[in-house]
């Protein structure tokens, strides 16, 4: 089964605005993933990417004056199988 995921949030900021994003998907579900996946901005402003102490993709950005677009698409392949159930979690 194929899924499709993503999101779009939008800003509007009155000064440039530090952010932090954590909207990719954790690196231990890539092998899963079908085709690209990628964090797009409008406007297009520049980005950096780093793995934190838990392994989760973390995009750091200045958010500009005005209004900013930030969205991603990602479609997932899975077996449609049921997760298992952890009674202690």
């Amino acid at each position: 089964m194929r899924i499709s995921a993503g999101c779009q949030i939008t800003y509007d900021c009155l000064q440039p605005t530090p952010m932090l994003l954590m909207i990719s998907p954790h690196p231990s579900r890539l092998p899963v993933l079908v085709g690209p996946h990628e964090t797009r901005f409008d406007p297009p402003i520049p980005a950096r990417d780093y793995l934190d102490g838990f392994g989760n993709r973390c995009t750091r950005i200045i958010a500009p004056i005005g209004r900013l677009v930030i969205s991603i698409r990602l479609v997932v392949e899975d077996p449609g199988t049921p997760d298992a159930v952890v009674p202690a979690a």
